[in-house]
């Protein structure tokens, strides 16, 4: 067997022949290149530059050690000289920098640095850097050294102290290495170190390299081959047709390489023997091979098999043997010929007959293609895609669609294999089979894919395509009407949770009337979203009924959708501890890895949230985190929410920065005016807990503004925060205003917790012993099922105004209370934690006139102090401009004055007015 041999650098030379060096200029730079990929190290490569006069690029082959370096040459202003070493450099002692020096027009091919040295009476590196300062070498010069760490020793040696005087002799150095270890002779160079591209940024690189003229699937392949190098990716996305880079045609899976492999795998492999190679070709055609016949065949297969899996290149599972890193195997898979490849397939299907089918099927469509070889592999991976075997499965799929005489035959395959990979996740193939199955010309298919394109989108993104409403044809509705209906309560559950309530409900009413032709599986999501849509306006029937039929199921052929609606049904009605067994069930029933149990996870977390359990809660949160890690794309809204609810809750702001600017962005750029609130909610509640209440204020007016289509008042839960931080900054009219909405509200809504909150807000609103029974009353009439938390808040509530009336013992009994529930609550310590009482209320006015002043007089009268217009006063207490005006000229009676003037004048350093 042929084995291939890997190229050589052709630049290898006598140690003492001229090589010219290699000049870039700006107009030679590679088009594809043009912007940077790694812009954060090309900076730093200039400023090291700039202050050393001297650099390393280090990474392992194929990071863009080179294209780093041409990014710095194409901008250099100076003349650049490049001098390039490889594996096949001769070892003598000092030939290295002889090729250097003799590259550079220092010395001439029959002198060498030794000799120079020798007869100045120098050492070699300051004979080198002589030899240098003679060759007329301009001081703005730039020398690229490509693999330094290719030169011999004792080179190296000389080329590290030529590099550490660089400062002080002529010319600028920038040089590559593979490595360079700590103790080594270029160790103390500045170094501007590598690393592998992540997945998604290998994705973004692609789409750049293409102008965003990829299809994502095809993207994520190359990304997913090229193992974190962005040369093997450019490579990669060269090699891929037409039809493969825009998603028409089916993928090549093994990718094409290209040239590039050959020194990228000398970097993974080192010099492989030929049984290795044999091994590594047998395992290339096929997402994996039974071990037992190629043992037969390849002396010493398990010292190869050891070897190889300590490298992370192949892993053994049960019978199998596979390729894992996907560059390996695609350098293996191209360096064989057809006939070869065809061989090997029909060796393995041979290999595999009565011992694994679905094997021999994928060899044998190699082999021996028949009519029944595209059906047959698309059920394949199917199965394989239910095992949890993903890729292999995808793979399966293509090679389906390549050998496939009737694309039309497969479309309904395809959407049952999207939506398995849309359960597991597996967004971006999911949406490639919707995509080529939503092209058949069958109504109902193109309908069934267009529906699970929906889901998909907003599982990621929480968008809804444009034009909901007529999202269908006229034949599409007489065709395909349970299809149809499918697709519009769908589209009505997803509108429920963007809290477009009209849009759900116009959606479900369309729905309605195709009732008789859905089936057992439409009726249900029929109930699906009439659960989302009634609970969301405070009814909890339909909720409680499914929840009671839920309980007598055996959790079989649970659909997870339905048990989902059912539960956030009964959280946002308040039964929470039906909410908890529900999606218990669902965990249950639910694979691994499904995006089931990430969501029903995220629900569980929110419902011990709104209970105020909150130690649950916290529990929940760390393993939704844990989750998202390997579901990165599955509901980002409600992962960053609880992140930022869990951040804020344990006084972390700093840390939850970041995450909520993430939220923001996908608010913003999904225009999901819900999340938006939440988000505010959030912050704001925060902020008043902090003692900030007048920022506290500005989110939680914000919040209020776009929830204003919201009736059950439990959805988002920000009023009783609103009323609170009015209160405590003196905007009592808002406040009280804010009382008799939600009284209104709870009168059309029954909620246990806006009924609590109501009552501390009266209570708070109340002056004097009124105020104080009041907040009795409420604290008196908790249940054993009402959250602990929001208890607390009210014991803090009250203490404030304990405290405000100058009862301070009182008031740190009800601090200690609310002190001990958040200890209980796993809290203790935080931002929601009580401080140490304030400071006692300052001494009485210095102008016995103020005391005659009214609150809302007194508010308006600090605010001319602070410099305010009458304009800007009634915008920040909430009234009209007339009414700022009447208390105003009525405070200016009282206190004896004409004018603003005499006012501020009166009033200048009075402790009774606090700075605004």
């Amino acid at each position: 067997m042929h084995i291939p041999a890997y190229p050589q650098n052709p630049q290898s030379s006598h140690p003492h022949a001229s090589v010219p060096p290699q000049r870039s200029r700006p107009d030679e730079a590679d088009p594809r290149t043009s912007r940077s990929s790694r812009p954060g190290e090309l900076a730093r490569l200039r400023t090291l530059l700039e202050r050393h006069r001297a650099a390393a690029v280090v990474g392992r082959t194929g990071l863009g050690k080179a294209s780093l370096l041409r990014e710095v040459e194409a901008e250099w202003s100076g003349p650049v000289l490049r001098v390039h070493f490889s594996h096949s450099e001769p070892g003598s002692d000092c030939s290295g920098i002889d090729i250097l020096l003799t590259s550079l027009g220092a010395i001439d091919s029959r002198t060498s640095v030794a000799d120079l040295a020798h007869d100045r009476g120098e050492d070699i590196a300051d004979a080198a850097q002589s030899a240098l300062r003679g060759a007329g070498i301009a001081d703005d010069a730039l020398i690229v050294v490509a693999g330094a760490d290719r030169m011999d020793g004792p080179s190296q040696a000389v080329l590290g102290q030529m590099l550490r005087r660089a400062q002080s002799g002529c010319a600028n150095f920038a040089v590559s290495a593979t490595s360079l270890p700590d103790d080594g002779p270029l160790s103390l160079i500045p170094t501007v170190e590598l690393r592998e591209f992540s997945r998604d940024e290998l994705v973004a690189a692609a789409q750049d390299l293409c102008e965003g003229r990829l299809a994502p699937e095809a993207a994520h392949l190359a990304a997913a081959t090229a193992c974190g190098r962005p040369l093997a990716l450019e490579s990669i996305v060269t090699e891929m047709n037409r039809r493969e880079r825009l998603g028409d045609g089916p993928l090549t899976i093994p990718v094409r390489l290209g040239d590039t492999g050959a020194s990228i795998l000398r970097d993974v492999l080192g010099s492989p023997g030929p049984q290795t190679i044999t091994l590594l070709r047998q395992l290339s055609l096929a997402p994996a091979a039974l071990w037992g016949p190629l043992a037969a065949r390849i002396p010493g297969l398990w010292e190869i098999v050891d070897d190889l899996e300590t490298r992370d290149i192949i892993e053994r599972r049960g019978p199998h043997l596979r390729i894992t890193n996907h560059l390996v195997r695609a350098w293996a898979h191209q360096s064989m010929g057809s006939s070869e490849r065809i061989a090997g397939h029909e060796q393995l299907a041979e290999d595999s007959a009565g011992i694994d089918p679905r094997l021999e099927h994928w060899h044998a469509s190699f082999a021996r293609p028949t009519e029944q070889t595209a059906p047959t592999l698309i059920d394949d991976g199917r199965t394989l895609i239910t095992e949890g075997t993903g890729p292999a499965g995808i793979e399966f799929v293509e090679r389906a669609m390549r050998v496939s005489t009737d694309d039309e035959s497969l479309a309904p395959a395809l959407i049952d294999i999207a939506w398995q990979l849309y359960e597991r996740g597996e967004f971006v193939f999911a949406s490639r089979y919707v995509r080529i199955a939503g092209q058949s010309d069958s109504p109902a298919l193109a309908v069934r894919a267009r529906t699970l394109g929906i889901r998909i989108a907003f599982a990621q993104r929480q968008t809804l395509p444009s034009h909901l409403i007529n999202s269908w044809s006229k034949r599409e509705r007489a065709e395909a009407p349970a299809e149809v209906a499918r697709l519009q309560l769908t589209l009505s559950m997803c509108r429920c949770e963007r809290g477009e309530y009209a849009e759900a409900e116009e959606l479900l009413r369309e729905a309605r009337g195709a009732v008789d032709h859905l089936g057992e599986d439409g009726h249900r999501l029929l109930e699906a979203a009439t659960i989302r849509l009634e609970s969301a306006r405070g009814t909890d029937r339909s909720a409680v009924r499914s929840f009671t039929a839920l309980r007598d199921h055996d959790g079989d052929d649970l659909d997870p959708e339905f048990v989902l609606a059912v539960a956030s049904g009964l959280m946002l009605t308040e039964h929470f501890d039906s909410a908890q067994a529900a999606l218990s069930l669902l965990r249950r029933s639910s694979g691994d890895g499904t995006i089931w149990r990430l969501q029903a996870r995220c629900l569980q977390a929110e419902t011990a949230v709104r209970a105020g359990r909150l130690r649950l809660a916290d529990e929940l949160i760390r393993a939704v985190v844990a989750d998202s890690v390997t579901l990165p794309d599955v509901r980002p809204d409600r992962v960053l929410v609880l992140r930022t609810w869990a951040l804020l809750m344990h006084g972390a702001a700093c840390d939850a920065e970041p995450v909520e600017e993430r939220l923001a962005a996908l608010a913003t750029t999904s225009e999901n005016r819900r999340l938006l609130a939440e988000l505010n909610a959030l912050q704001g509640s925060c902020l008043l807990r902090m003692g900030y209440p007048a920022e506290a204020v500005r989110h939680l007016r914000r919040c209020d503004e776009l929830s204003a289509n919201e009736v059950n008042p439990n959805v988002r839960r920000h009023e009783a925060d609103l009323i609170e931080a009015l209160v405590e900054i003196g905007r009592r009219e808002h406040a009280a205003l804010l009382v008799q909405q939600l009284r209104k509200r709870v009168e059309r809504c029954p909620s246990r917790w806006a009924e609590l909150a109501l009552r501390r807000g009266e209570a708070l609103l109340a002056s004097g012993d009124k105020g104080n029974e009041l907040f009795n009353l409420a604290l008196r009439s908790w249940g054993a099922q009402d959250s602990l938390y929001e208890k607390a808040l009210t014991h803090t509530a009250f203490g404030r105004r304990l405290q405000q009336l100058g009862s301070d013992s009182r008031a740190r009994e009800q601090f200690l209370a609310a002190e001990a529930i958040l200890t209980e609550l796993g809290v203790e310590g935080s931002a929601q934690s009580p401080g140490p009482p304030a400071p006692a209320p300052s001494e009485p006015p210095v102008h016995p006139q103020l005391a005659e002043l009214s609150e809302e007089e007194l508010k308006v009268v600090e605010l001319v102090r602070a410099g305010l217009k009458n304009k800007d006063i009634a915008g920040r207490v909430f009234v009209s401009l007339r009414t700022v005006e009447l208390r105003l000229t009525a405070a200016y009676r009282k206190l004896g004055v004409g004018s603003r003037t005499e006012l501020v004048s009166l009033l200048a350093g009075n402790p009774r007015l606090a700075a605004v």
